[in-house]
Formats: structure tokens, sequence, C-alpha cells
């Protein structure tokens, strides 16, 4: 898992054309985490983004630190990190992690590709050397302290807690 992690958000990083998500329900742990890796988030209104690492005692060490943070910035992905807490598309605009909101998810996937396709509509060498600028950005910024929360989460998965820590959220979600 640690491998296809590393790898998953090395090849984000790596890529020379932009990367759009398009949200229109809930992203949650590592989705949640590759959403905050895209470079533009299409989202709509009632979309959530949460990672409960934390919440189950595990550590959020799949690059969800580093996303988040270079997205909403490092206090703010503290306090969502930290507490599991739900954020909604609408704050997520406001704190940079949605780059396009729109009202329905049905207005999602269009929004997406109407990007997409005037991106792609200019020219390849200022596009992909514009990417690889912002891919440079964020690998040095970002692969130390994706190695050592890989690490932290391989390791937190063995505590013995975990089981019921899962079991304890999937009643508190069943209740809602």
């Amino acid at each position: 898992m640690s491998t296809e992690a590393t790898e998953l958000f090395g090849t984000l990083t790596r890529l020379n054309v932009p990367v759009i998500a398009a949200v229109h329900g809930a992203a949650a742990g590592l989705g949640a985490t590759i959403a905050a890796a895209c470079d533009i988030v299409v989202a709509n209104r009632a979309a959530k983004f949460v990672d409960p690492h934390v919440v189950l005692g595990l550590v959020a060490g799949d690059g969800g630190v580093i996303a988040w943070t270079q997205a909403i910035g490092f206090n703010r992905a503290k306090r969502y990190l930290l507490t599991g807490d739900r954020l909604g598309a609408v704050d997520a605009h406001a704190m940079g992690l949605v780059t396009d909101l729109v009202e329905t998810p049905e207005e999602v996937l269009p929004a997406a590709w109407a990007i997409a396709e005037k991106i792609a509509s200019y020219p390849k060498l200022g596009v992909q050397g514009t990417k690889r600028t912002f891919n440079k950005f964020a690998q040095q910024a970002s692969m130390a302290a994706l190695e050592l929360g890989l690490m932290l989460e391989m390791e937190s998965f063995q505590a013995p807690e975990l089981l019921e820590n899962v079991q304890k959220l999937r009643r508190a979600s069943e209740k809602k």
C-alpha cells in the first residue's frame, strides 16, 4: 500500500498535463487527498471533503498532509486532518481546495470538461512547461514528508484498536 500511495502521489506530480477532479458527492480519505492533489477541482455545492484517518487512529500519511497543505494552507490543513471534520464544498472553495464551484451534481462533469477543453486548445509547450514547473515545486516541497508520513501510517495500521475504531465509526454513520 505504501508503494502504491507513493506511486499515485508521484504520478500526480509527474504528469505534464493538468489533472482535473470532478467531485459531485463525498471525497473521503485517499479520495480527498487525490482531489486536493489535482491541479483543478470542480465540485457542486453539496460535495464534501473529509479525511478520517485520525478518527480511526491512523496517521494521515498517504499524502493528505502534503496535498491539503498545498491546497488550503498549513494551519487549515492541520485543522481538518487533526479533527477529521468534514469540509463542505462552499468552504473548500473559499479556502482554495475547490477551484470551481457549481450548483448541482449534474453540472460538475460538464464544467470539468469545459475547463479541460479550454486548456487543451492552448499551445502544448506553454501548458506542459507550466505544469512541469508546478510539478517541480510540489515534488521538492513534499517527497521527504510523504516518505515519513507513509512509514508512520503503515505503523498505525498495526494498532490493535484500529478495528474497534472502524466499527465505532461505522455505527456512528449508520445512526445518521
